[in-house]
């Protein structure tokens, strides 16, 4: 009997042996590799970014009494903001306010991807200003006001407000267009304004104004989802699932589609705010959708939102920068890689408002420049960049943003074509998780699709 039960033990160990051997190597095969280190990461960003807002609601207190994401507060102007923001813009106006001194000031305005840029991206520009000499030697000082969620005409208006409080930086920078023809698609699609915010963080702003009874039921499902996905990462963590190639595989997955619910109930949960808002009449809900055409309305409040911060700038002396960002869902940007396909288009494909609509915001850009704008397109910017750089459907990694912080220098004419950021800028090991940026991922929203 003992002998059969170690020959059982025996055959299972083998098989065990013969199934990771061989994912190991069709994952070779793929080009694609396998660490535990990145596997675990992969799932602890998951973590993060789960455990964080809950469709815009604030996160509940960590064992610290510490938020774990960013609290959101409405504003005057912006429609909402960061806490952590609101006080950076507060130390921007004391600071312009106490006497400017001698520093060369940068303002980087966007979304959430321009929000990742303030890292790495910023610094390699920032490189490029010093020793092309745009600085003329002074010491740099910047101020990264962009916020996740962010659209047309919100840059706009946050940059008419630093200015009427007597803000005068030297350098705007505004990185966006993504979120333009997403959220301003999705927005209109629900029968909201389309150049109002999006209505995953403004719905949900109002909503804690007054919650409905009927919110709770649906704030429990993205509670427990939340909790699902919390407790299933952790478990696999601790029982070290991730030492084995076939087993990480086999978390990441789960954990997908864990997440995958996760997002599904706060979408119901948004989608539920945007009727109870449409029903008590709520400014901008309820809008005709007939005839209208949410891309080409974002499209065009876009351009005439870069050419107003133009125009202020210019009046002011102030050097104003318009960047189109890239983004893996205009088509033949780059070759995506497998791991680029997994967690940044996986079953939904490209976004369709993004297909349709980045054709039309190159025609836009083109007609900014024609007016004096300096618009630069930074759309292929990633175009014969064979390695990972998105960690999601539309964030860089570290790497990534380096790449674009030389291509948007060099389009500035601050650098020579020769040469590029990879060299200066050294890649890590290949998968896409150990290559995520902290900051960036720290401050996305989750809160649904089109409004990421």
């Amino acid at each position: 009997m003992l002998r059969r039960l170690l020959l059982v033990l025996a055959s299972l160990v083998v098989s065990l042996a013969l199934v990771e051997g061989v994912t190991r190597m069709w994952l070779k095969f793929q080009g694609r590799g396998y660490t535990r280190a990145a596997t675990e990461q992969a799932i602890g960003e998951v973590l993060n970014a789960v455990g964080g807002l809950t469709a815009g609601v604030d996160a509940e207190l960590d064992e610290r009494g510490q938020r774990k994401g960013p609290k959101y507060q409405l504003q005057p102007y912006t429609g909402y903001v960061p806490y952590r923001t609101a006080s950076l813009t507060t130390e921007m106006v004391k600071h312009f306010r106490s006497g400017k001194g001698d520093a060369y000031e940068i303002l980087v305005q966007g979304g959430s991807v321009a929000a990742g840029f303030q890292g790495r991206g910023l610094d390699a520009l920032t490189q490029y200003l010093e020793e092309s000499g745009e600085t003329a030697g002074r010491p740099v000082e910047v101020f990264g006001l962009s916020v996740p969620g962010y659209k047309q005409p919100q840059q706009f208006t946050q940059l008419a407000y630093l200015l009427s409080q007597g803000c005068h930086p030297d350098l705007v920078i505004n990185l966006d267009g993504l979120n333009e023809l997403r959220i301003g698609s999705g927005n209109l699609g629900a029968g909201f304004e389309p150049s109002f915010p999006s209505r995953g963080h403004w719905g949900s702003l109002l909503s804690k104004q007054g919650t409905e009874q009927e919110e709770f039921e649906d704030l429990l499902r993205v509670h427990q989802a939340q909790t699902n996905v919390l407790d299933l990462g952790q478990e696999i963590l601790d029982r070290g699932d991730c030492a084995s190639a076939f087993m990480g595989i086999l978390a990441l997955s789960r954990i997908a589609g864990a997440r995958a619910e996760w997002a599904a109930a706060q979408e119901a949960l948004t989608a539920r705010r945007t009727d109870n808002l449409s029903r008590k009449g709520a400014l901008g809900y309820g809008v005709p959708k007939k005839g209208r055409d949410g891309v080409r309305e974002s499209v065009a409040c876009w351009k005439r939102s870069s050419l107003a911060m133009h125009q202020l700038c210019e009046a002011r002396g102030i050097r104003y920068v318009h960047v189109l960002q890239p983004t893996m869902h205009d088509k033949g940007s780059k070759v995506l890689t497998e791991d680029e396909r997994r967690v940044g288009i996986g079953d939904a494909r490209l976004h369709p408002a993004v297909v349709r609509g980045y054709p039309l915001l190159r025609r836009a850009l083109a007609e900014l420049r024609e007016l004096g704008v300096e618009a630069i397109d930074a759309c292929n910017t990633f175009e014969d960049v064979e390695q990972t750089v998105y960690v999601d459907s539309c964030h860089f990694t570290q790497e990534g943003n380096a790449i674009l912080g030389f291509n948007i220098a060099k389009e500035m004419g601050l650098t020579s074509s020769e040469g590029s950021a990879a060299g200066a800028f050294p890649v890590v090991e290949s998968e896409v998780a150990a290559q995520a940026e902290p900051q960036a991922l720290a401050e996305i929203d989750s809160v649904i699709a089109d409004d990421e």
